[in-house]
């Protein structure tokens, strides 16, 4: 904001003594001030992300409460001849099959009783994620209001150092100095 309008103060500076350079800069409004420092805020970026948090955490709650199916699959195969033998190995453990096997698995659970863990769990998550939500709507209140003061601020120091240019400037060049300052305030 500070060299903003230094660049300002030294063009309108130059503009003066030169006669001849007459950069008008861009103006800025309130409300783009403000959407620009709501989209550039890093403290309302990490905000943003925790609140995608909350709710993945809301979702992995309630994940629990589901039919969860669960599956695996073994394929062996084995001969006699690729086992070695040992005087210190059981000989249980050496026993295997001549042959390949398949061995498959599958799984279905379905919390039946908890004791009230996951209901809990998930209020407690929802709770987390409300609050995170709420947390960025005070960060946004908050940016825009600093936004606002920083705009207002920026104005009131660039109306002074026009002030102060044009009372120093000559009656011809107070007349230019106004032309280029017309509608930034």
């Amino acid at each position: 904001m500070r060299s903003r309008i230094v660049f300002f103060v030294l063009t309108i500076c130059l503009s003066t003594l030169s006669g001849t350079a007459q950069v008008v800069p861009a103006t800025l409004s309130e409300a783009d001030a403000v959407q620009m420092a709501l989209r550039q805020h890093p403290l309302l970026r990490a905000a943003q992300a925790e609140g995608g948090q909350a709710r993945a955490r809301v979702s992995q709650a309630q994940a629990e409460a589901r039919l969860q199916v669960s599956g695996n699959v073994l394929a062996m195969s084995s001969n006699m001849t690729n086992v070695l033998t040992g005087p210190s190995l059981p000989q249980a453990l050496l026993q295997s099959q001549d042959r390949a096997s398949l061995d498959l698995n599958a799984m279905l659970m379905l919390p039946l009783y908890t004791g009230g863990r996951i209901a809990s769990n998930i209020r407690s998550e929802e709770w987390h994620a409300q609050a995170a939500q709420h947390n960025i709507a005070l960060i946004r209140t908050q940016i825009a209001y600093a936004a606002r003061v920083r705009f207002d601020e920026w104005q009131a120091a660039l109306a002074a150092a026009t002030v102060a240019v044009c009372a120093r400037a000559s009656p011809m060049k107070r007349h230019k100095i106004g032309w280029m300052t017309k509608g930034l305030f």
